[in-house]
C-alpha cells in the first residue's frame, strides 16, 4: 500500500511540474495572484533546496554509474563492487545533464515564457475591446492620464528571434564544453566571447536604435526585420568563422559518419520526447473519468517517460561519451597522454622470464600506450596503434585489446602529454 502511495506521488509531483511548465508559471496573471513577499521566498527555496539538490546529485551518480559501465563494458572492461564509488560517475551523470538543463529546459522555459506573453496580449486587447464598448468605462478612463498608463505598462513580449538567439548562445557552450578539442579551443578562443556578448547586448542595441530613430507605426516592422537580419546575418556569420574548420566533426558527432544517422541526435531526440509524453499524460489525465484512471494514464506515463531516459542513458554511453575527450571526462582517447611504464622487479614472480622482459621493453616503449581505465588496484591499457587508433575507437566498431596490470607490479609510470 505504501508503494502504491509513493508511486502516486511522484506521478503527481512530476505531472504538476510539466503542467506548470506547460500553462506557463511565470504568466503576468499568476504573478499578481500568487506573488509571495521576498522573505516567503527565500524560506520557500532553502526549504526546498536541500531536497532538489539531493534528488539531482542522486540522478547524475546513477545516470554516470550507467552510462560508465556501459562503455567500459564494451572494451571489455567490468566494473567490480568496490569501484561503486566514485566522483567520476558524478562527472559523467552532469555531462549527461548538460544538454537537458543548458539547452532542452531552457527552450521549453523560453516557449513557455512566448506563449504567456502572447496570452497577456490577447487578454489586454479583449480587455480594451470589452472598455471601449461600454460607455461607463470610456468615460473613466478618459478621466485618466491615458499617455502615462500606456507608457508605464510596457507590455510583456519576447521575440522568436530571441529565443533562436539565446539557445545558438546555449549550443555554443554545449559544443565548447564538451566536444571541441584542446587544439580548436585554442585557435578559435577569442570567437566565444564576441558571440556570447553579442547575442547578450545585440537586441538590446536593436530596441535603442528603433525607439530613437524609427517612427511608432513602423517600428514593429522595422524591429522584427532588423532582428532577424541581425540574427542570420552577424551572428550566423560569427558561428561560421567560429566553426569554420570543424563542421566535418560535428556533422560526425550529431549525425554520424553514415547517411542514415547514428550520432548523439538519438540521445537528443529521446530525451526532447520526456517532456512532450509527461505533456500528453496531463492531457488525457485530465479527460479520464475517475481518480483511478487519471492515476493509471499518470503512471502509464511515468514509466514509458523513464524508460525514454534509460534508452537516452545507453545512447549518450555509446554516441556521446565516446566523442567527448578524456580531458573533459569523456571516452575519447585521441589527445590521451601516452604512458610509459617501469615494472618492478618483483613483477618478476608472477610472471615467467621471457615473458617478463617482453613485456618491460614493451611498456618501457615510448607513446605506445595509453590508459583506458584506472581503478585503485589496476590500470587498464591499449595500444595506439590497434584497431585503427584511437581516432577509431570513438565510433564503437573496432575496439583494441585491452591489457590489465596490477599497480603494484609498476615501479614508475610516466605520462607524456600529446602536443596541441
Amino acid at each position: 500500500m505504501s508503494v502504491g502511495k509513493c508511486v502516486g506521488s511522484t506521478c503527481n509531483t512530476l505531472s504538476s511540474a510539466l503542467e506548470n511548465i506547460e500553462h506557463g508559471v511565470l504568466a503576468q496573471t499568476h504573478i499578481e495572484m500568487n506573488n509571495p513577499s521576498p522573505k516567503e521566498s527565500w524560506s520557500e527555496l532553502t526549504r526546498i533546496a536541500p531536497r532538489w539538490f539531493a534528488f539531482l546529485a542522486a540522478l547524475a551518480y546513477g545516470t554516470g554509474y550507467l552510462c560508465v559501465s556501459t562503455f567500459l563494458n564494451y572494451f571489455g572492461i567490468r566494473e567490480s563492487g568496490g569501484d561503486f564509488f566514485r566522483t567520476k560517475f558524478i562527472h559523467v551523470g552532469i555531462l549527461f545533464l548538460l544538454f537537458p538543463f543548458s539547452i532542452l529546459l531552457p527552450f521549453v522555459l523560453a516557449v513557455s515564457l512566448r506563449r504567456s506573453a502572447r496570452r497577456q496580449a490577447e487578454l489586454a486587447k479583449v480587455e480594451l475591446e470589452a472598455n471601449r464598448s461600454s460607455p461607463v468605462l470610456m468615460s473613466a478612463e478618459s478621466n485618466r492620464d491615458i499617455p502615462a498608463k500606456s507608457e508605464a505598462e510596457e507590455p510583456f513580449r519576447i521575440h522568436f528571434s530571441g529565443i533562436l538567439s539565446f539557445m545558438n548562445m546555449c549550443v555554443i557552450i554545449y559544443i565548447l564544453m564538451l566536444f571541441a578539442p584542446r587544439s580548436f579551443i585554442l585557435s578559435k578562443i577569442h570567437m566565444f566571447p564576441i558571440i556570447i556578448v553579442v547575442s547578450l547586448f545585440g537586441s538590446h542595441l536593436i530596441e535603442y536604435f528603433v525607439d530613437s530613430f524609427i517612427v511608432p507605426r513602423r517600428s514593429e516592422a522595422f524591429s522584427r526585420g532588423l532582428r532577424w537580419t541581425f540574427l542570420i546575418g552577424i551572428i550566423g556569420s560569427l558561428d561560421f568563422l567560429t566553426f569554420d574548420g570543424f563542421f566535418p566533426q560535428l556533422r560526425e558527432i550529431f549525425w554520424g559518419e553514415t547517411l542514415t544517422p547514428k550520432g548523439a541526435g538519438y540521445y537528443m531526440l529521446l530525451l526532447a520526447l520526456i517532456p512532450y509524453v509527461i505533456s500528453r499524460t496531463n492531457k488525457q489525465a485530465r479527460k479520464a473519468p475517475s481518480e483511478r484512471a487519471r492515476f493509471q494514464v499518470k503512471l502509464s506515463g511515468v514509466c514509458f517517460s523513464l524508460m525514454l531516459y534509460l534508452a537516452a542513458t545507453v545512447a549518450f554511453a555509446l554516441h556521446v561519451y565516446p566523442k567527448i575527450p578524456v580531458a573533459k571526462g569523456g571516452g575519447n582517447y585521441a589527445d590521451s597522454p601516452a604512458v610509459t611504464i617501469r615494472l618492478h622487479q618483483d613483477a618478476r614472480t608472477y610472471l615467467p622470464d621471457m615473458e617478463y622482459e617482453a613485456l618491460k621493453r614493451d611498456l618501457s616503449t615510448p607513446n605506445r600506450y595509453i590508459v583506458i581505465e584506472e581503478t585503485p588496484a589496476s590500470l587498464f591499457l591499449a595500444r595506439k596503434d590497434d584497431a585503427g587508433g584511437p581516432q577509431n575507437w570513438c565510433w564503437m566498431r573496432r575496439l583494441p585489446s585491452i591489457v590489465e596490470l596490477r599497480r603494484e607490479t609498476a615501479d614508475q609510470i610516466r605520462y607524456t602529454m600529446a602536443t596541441p
